[in-house]
């Protein structure tokens, strides 16, 4: 119950994964977070999909993506982290804090450099917790601190990727479908901003 959690102090938001399955329920979700008086945030630039034996593309199309920003009064602030988004890129790779002041650690005992690079690994069952972080800080260096293609495109601020993100998504059969997508949000988005 978000509302008791917010009662004994904690700092709680709501958030969501815009989907085809959520879109139309977008409006309640936000006046539940103005009721019980949270930040609400939406993601939306996330490929989402339903893994398994029947793979169902769950993205909502350009339009419904404009018209989600307009319905949460969030149209302002998306367009100016797009235009502003160089500082995220200064180096020319996408910033992060991953292997800097967090981690990634599963109920294994096992800490991941991130979600979206689960390949490195060490156990913090078996080596202390100083070596697996001076692992992650190599790890960083050689998976996180390298550029990509995503660095020169004018779209980077909507969806631009780290590189642990875009490895994996650059090996899926959707990614120029979403890659495509995402540049028409963007085109739509700069468009309607003139």
């Amino acid at each position: 119950n978000v509302k008791m959690l917010k009662s004994k102090g904690m700092n709680v938001r709501l958030q969501t994964v815009l989907n085809r399955l959520n879109y139309r329920d977008l409006v309640e979700i936000k006046s539940i977070a103005d009721e019980i008086e949270v930040p609400f945030h939406c993601y939306r630039g996330i490929r989402c999909d339903t893994a398994g034996r029947d793979n169902y593309d769950l993205n909502i199309g350009p339009e419904e993506f404009v018209e989600s920003l307009r319905i949460v009064g969030d149209k302002e602030r998306c367009v100016n982290h797009i235009l502003n988004s160089s500082n995220q890129w200064s180096d020319g790779y996408k910033y992060c804090t991953a292997g800097l002041c967090v981690c990634n650690i599963d109920p294994y005992g096992n800490m991941y450099l991130c979600n979206q690079d689960t390949e490195k690994k060490m156990s913090l069952l078996t080596n202390d917790f100083e070596t697996c972080w001076n692992y992650m800080l190599v790890s960083r260096r050689e998976d996180i601190e390298k550029t990509n293609e995503c660095r020169d495109c004018e779209c980077r601020g909507l969806c631009g990727l780290c590189n642990p993100a875009y490895v994996k998504e650059v090996k899926s059969p959707d990614f120029n479908k979403q890659c495509s997508r995402n540049k028409e949000i963007f085109r739509r988005l700069m468009n309607e901003n003139e």
